[in-house]
């Protein structure tokens, strides 16, 4: 790809190709899901699966452990990800 790219991008290219059959993505960091990342769940070639790496369900812990994430954020996620899938 000529532009610099990001993994949104790189997705709407990827899913283009006939050949591909099946695309899943895994251990994907909660501050790079955005509204857009989600809505690739919907693409029949994307496997249902999303695995955030959740940590600690303690904002405390979480910041102990020099993580930028929150408890809300990984909440906010998981019901986006369910308005897409429930399952």
């Amino acid at each position: 790809m000529d532009p610099p790219s990001n993994l949104e991008n790189l997705l709407d290219e990827v899913l283009k190709i006939d050949s591909l059959r099946r695309l899943r993505l895994s251990s994907l960091e909660p501050n790079l899901i955005s509204d857009k990342l989600l809505s690739f769940f919907k693409h029949p070639k994307m496997c249902p699966h999303l695995h955030l790496p959740f940590q600690s369900g303690d904002d405390q812990v979480l910041e102990t452990m020099n993580k930028k994430e929150t408890v809300s954020l990984y909440e906010e996620i998981v019901e986006k990800a369910r308005k897409i899938d429930p399952l």
